[in-house]
């Protein structure tokens, strides 16, 4: 029985040890969390607005964590640091990355003075500068993307009112659009698209403009032309539209490739959003205020299935909400506790009821249509097209079965 006793302490002392060291490691992570938050605001208040950032915005936050009493080692706030700026340099913020080489006002040296860092911080400066370049690229692209579908949308129709004799029509709806300042972007085209919408009707295709029709039907269907590339192609105006509906297919294809890609996305941001920590603590904590049936209890075992199913249910509902939101954290944690509360209650209802055959299924949240479509609006189930079909279909054979 000692021995049995000896075992026994030993094992709580262990347990004891293991709760608190993941206690103090969850303490710390938070705090380091909110330390890197902080360096972030304080760097891009400044960024954003064009202002140079100043090592006493860093120093600044440090001091508040001490002023509070959550002083963090200089060893650690240096990592800290370093992490926020690799951070703001993945966004290719490289303003920022100026802080690294000023003294601290105690006279502390520059992080990229350190030997430790010195070589990563050079390489963060050129990785932001790459990625700001990269970035700026792709925008400068989108705008004149953007602004060569503009015009195809708005000159196609011109181009098929002209060929079919209404070129007076036509020219009329063209200085229209000029007059609105279509072609802002590139006055060139003006003079471009004037004298292809007025030449539309020439006779006399040639055989170099066939073979051209031939290679730009090709590259308007699945290359990558523009409606200026096709008007300045050299084709017979006559065959203008033709290829700015070929052009138009492609583009309509895109936008549906684009829009596929980014229901991956969402799927691939659902999957890196179960792997974080802060998630999996989340589910945690919804899922303690679902208790076990006590033994003997529950002779049927149906109430111990519904407390199983529900925990299924409200994990499927904070991953739901977890992609909905994505960094919106505010609206998250009110969804949590949304969440939280609802799965508590339906616990409760579960463990108390006295009839077995009046538990409804897990995955049906509310009581009614007017309760679930009330949550709905408030934000407090997920906003999913399959779960909102689900209730919809349950609550119509409910009130279809008491009629």
């Amino acid at each position: 029985a000692d021995s049995y006793k000896t075992h026994l302490g030993s094992a709580f002392d262990q347990i004891r040890q293991d709760y608190h060291k993941e206690l103090n490691q969850d303490i710390t992570g938070k705090a380091e969390a909110n330390t890197m938050e902080m360096l972030l605001g304080a760097v891009t208040a400044k960024t954003s607005k064009g202002v140079p950032v100043d090592i006493t915005d860093i120093d600044g936050v440090r001091q508040s964590l001490g002023a509070h009493g959550l002083g963090i080692p200089n060893g650690r706030f240096n990592e800290l640091t370093f992490m926020t700026l690799k951070a703001l340099a993945s966004e290719g913020n490289y303003q920022a990355l100026s802080v690294a080489d000023q003294k601290r006002p105690d006279g502390t040296p520059a992080l990229s003075s350190i030997p430790e860092y010195k070589d990563q911080i050079a390489a963060l400066k050129v990785h932001a500068q790459n990625v700001f370049l990269t970035r700026q690229d792709h925008a400068d692209k989108q705008v004149k993307a953007d602004y060569e579908n503009r015009v195809n949308a708005a000159v196609s129709p011109l181009f098929m009112q002209a060929q079919a004799g209404d070129l007076e029509g036509a020219m009329a709806g063209f200085s229209k659009l000029v007059a609105g300042s279509m072609f802002a972007h590139s006055p060139l085209d003006i003079d471009k698209y004037q004298k292809a919408l007025q030449s539309i009707n020439d006779k006399g295709e040639t055989l170099e403009q066939r073979e051209l029709f031939l290679k730009a039907a090709e590259a308007s269907r699945v290359g990558n032309w523009t409606a200026s590339k096709i008007i300045s192609s050299g084709v017979h105006p006559s065959k203008i539209p033709t290829l700015l509906t070929m052009m138009g297919e492609r583009l309509s294809e895109e936008r549906r490739a684009v829009s596929d890609a980014r229901s991956d996305a969402r799927a691939d941001r659902a999957l890196a959003i179960v792997r974080q920590p802060e998630y999996r603590a989340t589910v945690k904590e919804v899922l303690s205020s679902v208790p076990d049936m006590k033994p003997g209890s529950d002779f049927t075992c149906k109430k111990t299935v519904a407390l199983r199913e529900l925990k299924a249910d409200a994990e499927r509902q904070l991953l739901s909400f977890a992609s909905q939101y994505g960094t919106d954290m505010e609206g998250y944690q009110k969804a949590v506790m949304a969440v939280r509360d609802s799965t508590k209650k339906r616990a409760d209802e579960i463990v108390t009821t006295t009839n077995v055959k009046n538990i409804r299924p897990a995955n049906i949240r509310q009581p009614n249509r007017k309760a679930y479509l009330a949550a709905y609006d408030a934000g407090q189930v997920p906003k999913d097209p399959n779960s909102v079909q689900e209730h919809l279909d349950y609550f119509n054979a409910i009130e279809a079965n008491t009629k």
